[in-house]
């Protein structure tokens, strides 16, 4: 088919696609996840990347290791991914098309290991680079001191085209062939020292982005890979017409308009393994997972018992006599520990640590089902008016506190000093529930607590001399 009739099927296609509306939230996802591994795994193999289309995915999932591949690779694969997510998350408009952004995002994708081309990445090339195409005949791109102005113009010239179709001039060009003859003419200046065409394409795409096209991706099995390459190399050297080339192009992007055309149907365009291909890689990336990491309780009576057993009696026993230290600077003072939705509350004074734990625990012991509910476990200290405190009477309000998640993790609270007044909460540690405060962090809590106090304290006496100093004077 000639180009001039597959444009008139691209303008075709995409009536439809627009006339369809906009794809719900799980259809999008799941085609643009489609068009990011197949976007992913063919530019870069096309590059030599030895990665597999699996080992893509693991990359695409968060794994930044694969056994017996070059580290180059998955780095480059994962910059890559970071810059395909963002270009697909990208609304129809948006380009900013530039010579920095295009250094931006080359820097991105490459990676190189050799500290003397560290600066590479990034930056026009410094050196002549060439290939030998299909007939194994030398080609030598754009010399390097030519690079910048070459750009410049093909960024105009492009800039220039996309004015044109904005206007509505009658001679404007197609959109998906500005986006072509762009990658054509990238491809041939070949501005930097590699990666040029993971770059070429990706600025291909962005510009059939931006009119609302899908990405059209070049797969690397042989054939079209063979094709592509020799149809650059017909252009760029034996005179063919870029029409040759961008027909190609516009093959590529009307498979991508009938994938969407295809899940704006219902129908799965998901592989037929693919489930137990994404499944295998979760459990390897489970694997992994240190099983002390792994939930092994949820929120509950048996689970709120057993952490009060393990450790919970243990760190209010311990603040219990730091905080009785400030008893005797307040008057009408009041502490108590009690459970948030379970019945349960303990107060007390002077008593020793001891006694209130013990007369807690039978009070949960008379019905240990009232646990089932509880979402917090408090100490809450109320320390009432200052005792010398002549002309500024002041008391505070401090404690610690055990939240209690929702399923699987608990969190423990520390009120903190706060000079504008009212409560202030810092958390101090957020832990599976399976997993007790030791001994040393219990410690630290109280000591925590009992600063907080120190501090307030200390605040209140500082203004209190203040203004009898003030008043005296």
């Amino acid at each position: 088919m000639e180009l001039p009739e597959l444009l008139h099927r691209i303008d075709a296609l995409q009536q439809r696609i627009v006339a369809a509306g906009p794809l719900n939230p799980d259809a999008k996802r799941k085609l643009d996840y489609r068009f990011r591994l197949d976007w992913n795994y063919h530019s870069n193999v096309m590059e030599g990347s030895q990665l597999t289309r699996q080992e893509t995915r693991t990359i695409m999932m968060g794994n930044v290791t694969v056994e017996g591949k070059p580290i180059r690779d998955v780095m480059e694969m994962q910059g890559h991914n970071e810059v395909v997510l963002t270009l697909l998350g990208m609304a129809s408009g948006e380009l900013n098309l530039s010579e920095r952004r295009i250094k931006e995002i080359h820097k991105a994708i490459m990676h190189e290991d050799d500290p003397a081309k560290k600066d590479w990445p990034g930056n026009w090339k410094k050196h002549p680079n060439h290939i030998y195409n299909f007939k194994e005949e030398r080609f030598d791109f754009t010399p390097p001191e030519d690079v910048p102005e070459a750009m410049h113009r093909l960024l105009d010239r492009t800039k220039a085209a996309l004015e044109a179709i904005k206007r509505g001039d009658k001679d404007a060009p197609h959109p998906a062939v500005v986006a072509f003859d762009f990658q054509r003419e990238y491809v041939t200046i070949h501005p930097f020292h590699d990666g040029n065409g993971r770059t070429a394409r990706i600025f291909s795409n962005l510009l059939l982005l931006s009119f609302g096209y899908p990405p059209a991706i070049i797969k690397a099995e042989e054939q079209e890979k063979t094709a592509y390459n020799r149809l650059l190399a017909e252009v760029q050297v034996y005179g063919a017409s870029p029409d040759l080339f961008n027909a190609f192009m516009a093959e590529r992007l009307i498979r991508s308009q009938e994938l969407v055309l295809e899940v704006l149907s219902g129908k799965d365009i998901d592989d037929a393994d693919d489930l137990d291909k994404r499944l295998q890689l979760i459990d390897a990336q489970l694997a992994a997972v240190d099983p002390a990491d792994e939930i092994q309780r949820i929120r509950g009576r048996e689970t709120n018992l057993a952490l009060l057993n393990e450790w919970g009696y243990s760190l209010f026993a311990q603040a219990i006599p730091v905080a009785q230290k400030f008893n005797r600077y307040f008057l009408n003072t009041q502490h108590d520990i009690f459970l948030v939705n379970g019945p349960v509350s303990v107060r007390f004074l002077d008593e020793p640590a001891e006694q209130v734990i013990g007369t807690l625990q039978a009070e949960i012991a008379k019905d240990d089902q009232k646990l089932q509910g509880v979402t917090e476990i408090q100490l809450w200290l109320r320390f009432g008016t200052f005792r010398k405190a002549s002309r500024k009477p002041f008391g505070c309000n401090y404690g610690i506190k055990i939240k209690l998640e929702d399923y699987h993790h608990y969190q423990v609270l520390v009120d903190v000093f706060n000079v504008s007044g009212g409560r202030s909460e810092e958390p101090l540690i957020k832990r599976l529930y399976h997993k007790p405060l030791t001994q040393a962090e219990q410690k630290a809590i109280v000591q925590r607590m009992g600063k907080e106090i120190t501090d307030h304290i200390e605040y209140y006496v500082a203004q209190n001399a203040q203004e009898d100093t003030t008043s005296t004077s």
